[in-house]
This record gives C-alpha cells, sequence and structure tokens, in this order.
C-alpha cells in the first residue's frame, strides 16, 4: 500500500522503509486520535500544521468580526505573535504587505498550478507537489487512516529523496505536515477540506521563513471558510 502511494507520487522508497511506515500507523494511532492529533515526529517540519492549526483554532474561540483580507491578516498576524513557545520565528514581515497574495489565492484566481510555475524550486520538487496535491484530493473521501498514511508516506519519500534540495525539502515538507493536521482538524470540526488552496499558500511564501508561510496558509483558509475574498 505505501509503496504504490509513493509510486503513485513519483517517489521512490526502500520495502523496509515502507514497512517501518506501515509499522509506524499502528503504533501511532493512539496518539493519532489523542490531542497529539496527526502528528509525525520523522518530519523536522511538523509543527508547521501544528502551528498552523492553533492560529485557526484560537480565532474560532470568538466571534470573528473582520470582513476584509486586510483584517483577515492582521488577527493572524496578533494570534501568531503570541504562538512563538513552539519554536518558530514569527518576527518577520507582517501578513499585510501580502494581502494582494492572500486575495488571489482566496478568491480563486491564482491557483496552485500558477504558484508552481512562478515558484524557484525545480521541476521535480513541482511536479512532487503537484502529484501530492492531486492525491490528497483523490483520498478526500477516504479514511483518515489511508489519508495518515498516504500522507507520512509521502513525507518519508521527500525525505529519503536526494533529488531536492534542502530548501525544496522543507517547503514540502511544510505543506504535507499542514495538510496531514488540516485532515484532523476537518474531522474535528467538519470543515471543508481544499487541500490544493493551502498547498499553494505555503508554497507562494517559500522564499519567506516558515512562520511567515504558515499565517499566509491560516490566512487563505480563514478568508475562504467566511467567504471573505477582497
Amino acid at each position: 500500500m505505501v509503496l504504490l502511494i509513493l509510486s503513485l507520487l513519483g517517489i521512490s522508497c526502500s520495502q523496509e522503509k515502507a514497512d517501518e511506515m506501515a509499522g509506524a500507523k499502528e503504533i501511532n494511532y493512539g496518539g493519532r486520535e489523542a490531542a497529539a492529533g496527526f502528528a509525525n515526529p520523522a518530519n523536522p517540519q511538523d509543527s508547521a500544521g501544528r502551528l498552523h492549526n492553533e492560529i485557526l483554532d484560537a480565532l474560532e474561540d470568538y466571534n470573528l468580526k473582520v470582513k476584509s483580507v486586510a483584517g483577515i491578516a492582521a488577527v493572524v498576524d496578533s494570534v501568531a505573535a503570541t504562538r512563538r513557545a513552539i519554536g518558530l520565528a514569527c518576527g518577520n514581515t507582517p501578513l499585510s504587505a501580502r494581502v494582494p497574495e492572500i486575495t488571489a489565492l482566496a478568491d480563486g484566481s491564482v491557483s496552485l498550478v500558477r504558484v508552481l510555475e512562478a515558484s524557484a524550486m525545480g521541476p521535480g520538487a513541482k511536479s512532487s507537489i503537484s502529484g501530492f496535491a492531486n492525491s490528497m484530493e483523490q483520498l478526500g473521501d477516504d479514511s483518515y487512516d489511508d489519508i495518515w498514511l498516504a500522507i507520512i508516506a509521502y513525507e518519508a519519500g521527500v525525505l529519503d529523496s536526494s533529488a531536492f534540495s534542502a530548501g525544496e525539502k522543507e517547503v514540502m515538507l511544510a505543506a504535507a505536515s499542514v495538510v496531514r493536521y488540516s485532515v484532523q482538524r476537518k474531522k474535528r470540526k467538519d470543515k471543508d477540506w481544499e487541500t490544493s488552496v493551502s498547498i499553494a499558500a505555503v508554497v507562494s511564501g517559500e522564499a519567506e521563513s516558515q512562520c511567515s508561510r504558515l499565517k499566509m496558509a491560516a490566512a487563505v483558509v480563514l478568508c475562504r471558510e467566511n467567504g471573505i475574498r477582497k
């Protein structure tokens, strides 16, 4: 099963590694159902998805009164600034400088395809991310066990690959982590799952710090969930 998923994503992986991941699925099941959610300690960018969900969950604790993309960007900056304890430097450029990009992703005028076309990543990394996004869309109605297994299989394949640069791996693994935790949030909150939009937001901030990428993704998700397009 794991090798099939990886082959569809254009990622090579040994049988030993596949068996290891399948075993991890059984070992980590209880943790996934508990507070740890869909954690994958093997991914060095695992905190990316956790921060992404923390920002979104914090903003669900009260009635969101802002009705503009700029307003969403401001509240995301505010919430993210209080969550530096998880090890991410959030003192970078505020989201107010990226309102046009957030708006374009929120209103659908810019897709993952266009974001990848403009990306500085190599063809192999772009193709891998595109394949990952497509596979997640296809797995949208599958069991959470299958989705989780597919994501950690992708992450393991990226980590083991020599075809991607360190910078490309950082963005790819951060995007995978955001998707993995988004699945867990969808399960808890019964939210629509728009995988490609979240991935596009992370990739669009590839030149920024990890925190900037995650704030971007959180802002886009909030805009789409609340029907804010401008």
